[in-house]
Order: C-alpha cells, then structure tokens, then sequence
C-alpha cells in the first residue's frame, strides 16, 4: 500500500504560507486568491479603459509586463505565470492586435522575440490603475 503524501499546491514565495499552516486554511488561502483574480476581471470587463475585452490570462500578461523588469520572453512570461507557451502566445497575439504589447526580435537568440507593452499599452494600464482606485461614485 502507498503512502499518500500530503496536497502539493505551488505558490509564488511571496505568497506561500508558512509550513505549519493546516491544509484547510491553505485552500481558504488559495480560494480567495482566485476570488480576488476573479473580482478584479470583472472590474476590467465592467468599465474598462482597455481597448479590448481582455481574458484574465490577457490581463495577467498585461501586468506582468507592466510591473516586471524585462526584459520579458515568451518561455520566461510562460514560467512566470504558470501557463503554457502556446497559451501565452495566443494572449500575445490579442494584445499585439489591439496594440497594447509589441514582439521585438531578441538581439543575443534570434530563435527568440522580446514582448514589451506599446506606449499605448502603459497608457492603458495607467487608466486601468487609476480607475481601479478611484472610488465609485454612484
């Protein structure tokens, strides 16, 4: 008989929880993080400056991209978010259409591209930062 090993969830080290921490109060952890995730994809959709109706995966590119020091790769943003790279290649594709990311060619790989957001793309993420913490005024 195999012994089971205890539940495995992968969190970023800023927010992983401390070893002692019962598994319960970990999945309580993890269902508000996703909570979170999910409310503020619904502000974006709700009134949003982007030019675009953005996915969650589009969006947590997009701030990846704004808040993270580059430069930015698709295998690199494809770790960072834990999505694969087909996957973050498709969110490029809707965002380099709606001209919030751009693909440069990597000088030192030339089998590799370098993705940066537009000027237009840091606008929109500015209009999204501010709108987010401008209370509503109903």
């Amino acid at each position: 008989m195999n012994a089971l090993t205890p539940l495995q969830i992968a969190f970023p080290p800023v927010l992983a929880p401390h070893p002692d921490t019962p598994v319960h109060a970990v999945l309580q952890q993890a269902l508000s993080l996703a909570t979170l995730a999910r409310t503020v994809a619904l502000l974006v959709r709700e009134a949003s400056p982007l030019p675009v109706d953005m996915t969650q995966r589009q969006l947590a590119l997009l701030l990846h991209l704004a808040t993270m020091e580059g430069p930015h790769t698709v295998r690199g943003l494809a770790d960072a978010l834990r999505l694969s790279k087909p996957a973050i290649c498709r969110a490029v594709d809707v965002l380099s259409e709606a001209a919030l990311v751009e693909r440069k060619p990597d000088l030192r790989d030339r089998r590799s591209v370098l993705l940066a957001l537009t000027s237009t793309g840091r606008g929109a993420v500015h209009a999204l930062a501010y709108q987010l913490s401008t209370p509503n005024e109903a």
